[in-house]
C-alpha cells in the first residue's frame, strides 16, 4: 500500500484529517497563537490521542500531522533539557 493510498484511506475513516502537499523547501513557522494553544495543551498532556490531535489541528488551522510532529519535537526538547550539560 502506497503512502498516498494510506493517506486517502485515513481521510475516509477520519474526515477531519487534512492531506496537503508539502514542499520541503519552506519551513512552517507557527504563529504565537498556535504555539500558545499547543503549549497550553502540552502542560496538561504530553501525548495527545488521535482525536485530541484532530481537535487541536482544527483549532490551530494546522494538519493533524503538523500537530503530531510539534508534540514529538516538544518532547525531544524536554528530554534535551533534562540531560546534564557537558562542560566545555
Amino acid at each position: 500500500m502506497s503512502k498516498r493510498s494510506f493517506a486517502n484511506e485515513m481521510v475516509l475513516e477520519f474526515p477531519a484529517l487534512k492531506v496537503i502537499e508539502f514542499n520541503p523547501k519552506y519551513k512552517l513557522r507557527y504563529t504565537k497563537s498556535q504555539t500558545d494553544v499547543l503549549e497550553k495543551f502540552y502542560v496538561s498532556k504530553t501525548n495527545p490521542s488521535l482525536n485530541e490531535k484532530i481537535i487541536l489541528a482544527e483549532s490551530t488551522h494546522l494538519t493533524s500531522r503538523q500537530v503530531c510532529v510539534w508534540f514529538q519535537n516538544r518532547r525531544a526538547k524536554d528530554r534535551r533539557a533534562a540531560l546534564p550539560s557537558k562542560p566545555l
